[in-house]
């Protein structure tokens, strides 16, 4: 019989290890950079949120202007009050639990005289502090 020489080349085990903690590195890079970006959009769709809540109550505002506090006082309405209007839809999620922002949200309204004489109203959505600023009571 003849010997047969075949000519085949095969990968060394030292070659395939290479090859695999290569991989194992680049599937790391690239999977913490998806995770950050992740995170990035759920904390810019949060912000974003908060904005759109806070127009919202700024649309109640320039519709019940009489219900505003006067110069210098505070008040708050929350989320359910803002749903009762119509300027926020039945359910509102939090991007970064996935759960429904509850109805007691609050969203406190602040008003003040500029030195030009003009009335400043601001709003805040989700306060630290409402202590001294009473609910305004939207059915008076």
């Amino acid at each position: 019989m003849k010997n047969i020489k075949f000519n085949v080349r095969a990968f060394t085990l030292i070659e395939l290890l290479a090859v695999i903690i290569i991989l194992s590195l680049l599937a790391l890079l690239v999977s913490t950079s998806v995770t950050k970006m992740l995170k990035d959009s759920k904390e810019d769709m949060s912000s974003i949120q908060v904005e759109l809540i806070k127009s919202a109550a700024e649309m109640w505002g320039s519709a019940n202007i009489d219900k505003i506090p006067k110069a210098n006082e505070c008040g708050y309405i929350t989320l359910k009050d803002l749903k009762d209007f119509g300027v926020i839809d039945s359910k509102v999620i939090d991007s970064n639990t996935n759960n429904e922002i509850d109805d007691d949200l609050k969203i406190k309204i602040t008003s003040n005289m500029t030195k030009k004489g003009v009335l400043s109203t601001e709003y805040e959505v989700n306060p630290e502090d409402t202590t001294n600023c009473p609910y305004i009571n939207l059915n008076e």
